[in-house]
């Protein structure tokens, strides 16, 4: 589906006229914000980071990446909790694909994500072990996300380190 929404792109790009790309994005974006459109965000997501896009754009691809970035970013800055709607492997993967995102996203990661009362280490709720995950797979990230995750996990209380993902940062004797 999500190649097939990339083709679609494609095509909408090399259109003769310019416009029948325009309303192509327009429309895009109305079906994307639409509150039962789950499955559409997701589509949209996969086709921008699982889809193979040449590393020197093509005239017919000229921009698209950046105005299909765009449509994301508008949507999940204007609200960041709406990153708690993606998986946190698609989270991360969008996250590496704009600096924007990757800062929005660890913001409310680290705000959100250390809302609930902390427990042992040995009983990490629902809830904590998500945050686990999510850092853990911006950690494993090519690019795009070292420079913005590392401040944020550098300013994590040395207990929550502990606890959340056993760090031991007492100086050894």
């Amino acid at each position: 589906m999500a190649k097939t929404l990339q083709r679609n792109a494609v095509d909408a790009r090399a259109a003769v006229n310019p416009e029948t790309y325009r309303c192509f994005l327009d429309d895009l974006r109305g079906c994307f914000e639409a509150p039962e459109s789950k499955d559409v965000r997701e589509v949209l997501l996969l086709m921008l980071v699982m889809c193979e896009w040449p590393k020197e754009e093509p005239p017919q691809l000229r921009g698209m990446m950046g105005d299909l970035v765009k449509i994301v970013r508008d949507w999940v800055t204007s609200k960041p909790i709406r990153f708690w709607t993606f998986q946190p492997w698609l989270a991360a993967m969008l996250s590496s694909k704009s600096e924007v995102l990757a800062s929005v996203y660890v913001s409310e990661l680290f705000k959100t994500g250390l809302l609930q009362p902390c427990t042992t280490a040995c009983s990490l709720s629902y809830s904590e072990r998500e945050f686990v995950e999510r850092v853990a797979t911006l950690v494993l990230q090519p690019e795009g996300v070292e420079d913005v995750l590392k401040p944020a996990l550098t300013k994590l209380d040395p207990h929550l380190q502990q606890v959340y993902f056993n760090v031991d940062s007492s100086p050894h004797r």
